[in-house]
């Protein structure tokens, strides 16, 4: 110790403090490097196989931050190229995990949800939307049991046959009042006006429909934003105000539908009425709770992810009037009254719509938690990692879609059948038992809209300029949304 203190004393003391500040730096690096859940798997924790590579990052608690922000699918692309299928990086003091490409997206979809969860991160975005006792907010298996009645009362193959002509009034009397011969639009804001009118009437009646305006449901899908990860729960409703105040406004609004309900003798034949008269398998009926926030879900499930694809699609369409002209001319060839069977009649119409999905899924990224060890490929994820696919950097990849896999053609999937690696890729409505409770039926009423729309009307872009993401959002939405249309 003597020795020690004698060499201190012989040294520069502004030497000294740089060799403290540097063996600081060092240690922070180290501690950001690693969380404290990642240290106490290392010492404590026999692993079978190593952890993903870590990409190292020079600004300790940011992380890769602002890198990740600035373009996060060409960040994502990057480290694949150089690290892999998987690998960790640091971002605002936690670590993220990412897998690439279809065989560890598919470790990701079909793990058992013991496994990797996604109740504890999904339900911080889901249940200050759609309350509480729903979707993420309860266990695994009651959420499945809530998704099985949804899909017996209202989304089977008989009750989506009924839909086809009821979104297509609504299409042609919208456009009858909103559009003339010629005009520009807010794409976006008009789809959303187009769905929240065509979803909710179809999957819980007219009485809802009449009830909750564009306003309103804007108001509560403020909180799809992705700050919601990151606020504390104590500060959330200062920040995300407008989407309590809307919560609290639809809550009302649902009960009392639900009250006025059950009090008329008469019975509506509707989604809604067939959920307030089911039971689960335990022979019980949903809660108020629950059926208020299962109306919801179906109320943001036919209006939001519709609205975003059909707001991509239409400007894709603008941009390629090849593809557009072709589409119309598989409308004429049976421009008869739209049903479900008739819908099946316009491939041209499903591909392009798969192949917006494909280059704008409304979703960036899926997330789970693990909660135990999980071996995926050459590699194990450890209890505590956030583990994470990224759908639309999946769904681009060159060596599995091609060196055209950023250009619009929808024709590509005219052989997809034929493509295991691709149909691996493809989930933008995700897969496994957390895949989107009703892809069937935004397909149909995406499909119905823009056969309406386009046996009327041409579209157009008003400069050449194609629009690009809006990353400050939750969903994919484009930062310009203007499209001229033009009368047939």
């Amino acid at each position: 110790m003597a020795v020690i203190f004698h060499l201190l004393n012989s040294v520069d003391h502004s030497s000294v403090l740089l060799l403290v500040s540097c063996l600081l730096l060092a240690g922070i690096q180290l501690l950001q490097r690693y969380s404290f859940s990642s240290w106490k798997q290392f010492f404590f924790t026999r692993r079978k196989n190593q952890l993903p590579p870590f990409i190292s990052a020079s600004l300790p608690f940011f992380g890769h931050a602002f890198a990740y922000g600035k373009n996060p699918k060409e960040f994502l692309l990057n480290a694949y190229r150089k690290y892999g299928p998987a690998f960790r990086f640091t971002m605002m003091g936690k670590t993220f995990t990412f897998l690439v490409g279809p065989e560890a997206s598919r470790e990701f979809y079909y793990s058992p949800n013991d496994q990797l969860n996604g109740e504890e991160m999904n339900s911080k975005i889901t249940t200050p939307i759609l309350g509480k006792d729903t979707a993420y907010d309860v266990p695994h298996s009651v959420m499945l049991e809530q998704f099985r009645l949804i899909r017996k009362s209202g989304l089977t193959r008989n009750r989506m046959e009924e839909y086809a002509s009821v979104i297509e009034d609504e299409v042609t009397q919208y456009l009858e009042e909103k559009w003339g011969e010629t005009g520009s639009i807010d794409i976006l804001h008009t789809f959303r006006e187009l769905c929240v009118r065509c979803g909710p009437k179809c999957l819980l009646g007219t009485d809802v429909t009449k009830a909750v305006n564009l306003d309103l449901y804007h108001d509560l899908i403020s909180g799809f934003h992705p700050l919601v990860m990151t606020i504390p729960s104590f500060m959330q409703s200062a920040v995300f105000y407008k989407r309590d105040r809307a919560n609290a406004k639809i809550r009302k609004i649902f009960q009392e539908i639900i009250n006025k309900r059950r009090e008329e003798p008469t019975r509506e034949d509707d989604t809604l009425q067939r959920l307030m008269e089911s039971k689960n398998k335990h022979g019980q009926p949903l809660t108020d709770t629950e059926l208020i926030g299962i109306m919801t879900a179906l109320m943001t499930l036919g209006t939001e992810e519709p609205s975003i694809t059909s707001t991509w699609f239409g400007l894709f369409l603008a941009k390629h009037q090849d593809v557009q002209e072709q589409i119309y001319q598989e409308q004429m060839e049976d421009a008869s009254g739209l049903d479900y069977k008739v819908l099946e009649k316009y491939p041209a119409l499903e591909r392009g719509l798969k192949e917006t999905l494909r280059l704008r899924p409304p979703a960036f990224t899926f997330i789970r938690k693990c909660r135990k060890d999980k071996d995926v490929l050459d590699y194990t994820l450890t209890p505590g990692t956030m583990t994470c696919i990224s759908i639309i950097v999946n769904q681009t990849l060159p060596e599995i879609w091609g060196e055209d896999a950023e250009d619009f053609k929808p024709d590509r999937f005219i052989d997809f059948g034929n493509n295991p690696r691709q149909q691996a890729s493809y989930t933008p409505f995700g897969a496994g038992t957390h895949k989107c409770l009703g892809p069937n039926f935004a397909m149909l009423e995406m499909k119905t809209i823009w056969a309406t729309i386009l046996r009327k009307y041409k579209l157009e872009l008003p400069s050449e300029r194609f629009p690009v993401e809006d990353r400050t959002t939750l969903f994919l939405i484009p930062d310009d949304k203007k499209v001229i249309y033009k009368k047939r």
